[in-house]
């Protein structure tokens, strides 16, 4: 695969996604255009059992959206070239892509390698886990300070993650976080200095790969969309994703370690 704003490596069932549009990876039609390629392709190999996240520039993981993208948005509303009614449904390709990150079928690591602002921060809000280097960096939603608002999941998933009560002033105030006040409000899982993070990650990477894939797969369909719904849909889908994974060769196989006392060995079947 390859891509004009983003590397990629497999590596050890690991893929890696690089962001590598200088100076900040800001985010503009074509860098959507190809996130939007790449995260489906990723959720289509089974080879790939594990992503992460990270940026090829040495001192930014994403610095949000390209402002003169956000300026020829504005004038375009502004002439009426895009012009749209209060409360009308309005496509959000940005949104969309991010919640693919999310949907993906295999765990997904957010290695926050520099500042993550803007739209960084709602990318490494979008994964599944949040490492970020202890020593450089500083991460938040910074939109209010530009006079708009998180716009690509950023309310929706910092409110889910960190509860309202954390989430309203980081959100209304634009304030960035350094490393220890963000593991401290649990907007990031774990902190490593800067030379030893991407490694932290792939450790991680590794071991979850070794994870049966389709039942990580079923476990994060259970909590992402039993977030969304009462207890009793959630309850649903979770006797929904047990009765199917009962009867695959992967449980068979788990139940067979399990008594002959050895590794299991979990093909995704």
């Amino acid at each position: 695969m390859t891509y004009e704003f983003f590397q990629f490596e497999l590596k050890d069932s690991v893929g890696i996604i690089r962001m590598n549009r200088p100076p900040s990876n800001a985010i503009h039609p074509g860098w959507i255009k190809e996130f939007g390629e790449l995260i489906p392709s990723i959720a289509a190999k089974d080879e790939i059992r594990c992503v992460i996240v990270t940026s090829a520039l040495e001192k930014i993981f994403m610095a949000g959206a390209d402002i003169s993208y956000l300026q020829e948005m504005n004038q375009a509303l502004a002439t009426g070239k895009e012009k749209v009614a209060s409360g009308a449904k309005v496509e959000n390709p940005l949104q969309a892509t991010f919640s693919l990150v999310e949907a993906l079928p295999k765990p997904v690591i957010a290695c926050i390698n520099g500042h993550a602002l803007g739209g960084g921060c709602e990318l490494a809000l979008a994964c599944h886990y949040r490492f970020m280097a202890s020593d450089y960096g500083t991460i938040g939603l910074t939109e209010v300070n530009l006079g708009i608002l998180p716009a690509a999941g950023g309310t929706q998933r910092m409110i889910r993650v960190l509860g309202k009560a954390k989430a309203l002033p980081l959100l209304i105030e634009g304030k960035r976080l350094k490393p220890e006040e963000a593991k401290e409000v649990g907007l990031v899982h774990a902190l490593y200095p800067k030379k030893e993070l991407f490694e932290a990650s792939m450790d991680l990477a590794r071991r979850l790969a070794q994870q049966p894939p389709i039942a990580v797969a079923s476990i994060l369909r259970c909590v992402r969309e039993g977030a969304q719904v009462s207890i009793e849909k959630g309850l649903e889908i979770e006797t929904e994703e047990f009765v199917r994974l009962i009867q695959t060769e992967d449980a068979m196989e788990g139940f067979q370690a399990f008594f002959e006392k050895r590794p299991a060995r979990f093909r995704g079947k």
